[in-house]
């Protein structure tokens, strides 16, 4: 491994219904890919010694109602799960030095594996959408995490959430892909704003609602000690970062804090799913942090030389059509950015496409509606 020795990791995960959901649409998997154990049963725990084919965590967050978002989640954790089960990882790694030199062409060739893990999940989700006209819309996000050397490979897709807990502190490894992230991004809301934001629902892109997709491809060094946490909205949002941060810090016991942060989310009113994964690291692989190194450094790679080629005839539609923003979904126009809308009992809507400069014209909009909105609060609440 990255110093010559061998890293363990502890992991644990769990998932709960929450207080009114009627059932569970998220899904998660831990996994030894080495092995082939795995676990994503609603509690589950196991200490793993981390292997040349490496482990997987991931958790997913489906759409679609009916039983059509839990089908969406539990078909990507099984597709990232034998995607990269079936790879032989160490043989695609053989050749690349494992000197200092070699170490990013290692990380890159494992973001490349994982990256098509991840494609192959949405084209699962989506041909089964297509087969089934009572799955059409289903879909789900995804926050994947595999390892090599001591380096975390991150994929994201929607707005689940990986945090790293070193030192006592918490911070996010993953950024949102939704419209209130955006948002906040641009500096048109801030995060007590994004709260009672009326489109914090809208997700830019998930797996399954369209036959491409983008995912985020990103990197950290791991600590000896470091803890990761991946968790669906369901936990992000009613529970903010900081008491999520003194779960962790007073519970070290992995299986009582993943109980105590879906505890937390219940006192909230956890009105989605929860779930969450957590894992820590260790060994003498790992070096251990600095005490200054608190925060995740985040390397994103650049995903460009792995996306799959598009037949010529794929453009999009140049019809002047004006965009629309209805009820709790962005609608554009087809062949630009799809609008889909939540579905009865999902608080989710997805707003997925390739042209960017669209969803900026929607972020602007919409900068300038919640501006709106909060002057004429402002004026009613004045008189």
């Amino acid at each position: 491994m990255g110093r010559g020795g061998h890293i363990t990791v502890e992991v644990c995960g769990r998932t709960d219904v929450g207080l009114e959901r009627e059932h569970n649409e998220d899904s998660f998997v831990l996994a030894d890919l080495a092995t082939s154990w795995r676990a994503g049963e609603s509690d589950a725990s196991k200490k793993l010694d981390v292997t040349g084919k490496g482990l997987l965590l991931a958790v997913c967050d489906g759409m679609g109602g009916a039983a059509a978002g839990e089908v969406a989640s539990g078909m990507a954790v099984d597709a990232l799960f034998e995607e990269l089960g079936s790879v032989d990882r160490e043989g695609a790694l053989a050749t690349v030095p494992t000197d200092e030199a070699g170490a990013l062409k290692r990380r890159e060739a494992l973001a490349e594996l994982l990256y098509k893990a991840v494609l192959a999940a949405n084209l699962r989700i989506w041909d089964a959408s297509v087969a089934e006209r009572a799955r059409t819309g289903m879909g789900t996000t995804a926050s994947a995490i595999t390892l090599v050397d001591e380096h975390l490979v991150v994929a994201q897709v929607g707005d689940s959430r990986a945090y790293l807990f070193r030192h006592g502190t918490l911070s996010q490894v993953t950024r949102d892909q939704s419209l209130a992230g955006a948002l906040i991004e641009s500096g048109t809301l801030d995060q007590a704003q994004a709260k009672d934001f009326i489109h914090s629902n809208v997700i830019l892109q998930a797996l399954g609602v369209e036959p491409e997709v983008a995912p985020t491809l990103s990197s950290i060094v791991a600590r000896r000690g470091d803890v990761i946490l991946i968790c669906s909205d369901g936990l992000s949002g009613p529970v903010d970062d900081a008491e999520m941060q003194d779960i962790l810090a007073a519970e070290p016991d992995l299986g009582k804090a993943c109980a105590a942060l879906i505890e937390a989310a219940k006192a909230e009113g956890a009105p989605d799913n929860v779930t969450v994964v957590l894992a820590r690291f260790g060994g003498e692989g790992l070096e251990e942090p600095a005490a200054e190194d608190t925060r995740a450094v985040v390397h994103t790679f650049d995903t460009t030389p792995w996306e799959p080629e598009r037949p010529a005839d794929q453009s999009g539609d140049d019809d002047d059509d004006d965009d629309e923003i209805t009820g709790s979904t962005v609608n554009l126009r087809p062949g630009d950015v799809q609008g889909r809308p939540a579905a009865a009992g999902h608080g989710h809507g997805v707003a997925t496409g390739d042209d960017d400069s669209r969803i900026g014209v929607i972020i602007a909009v919409l900068g300038v509606l919640a501006v709106a909105a909060g002057l004429l609060i402002s004026l009613v609440g004045a008189h």
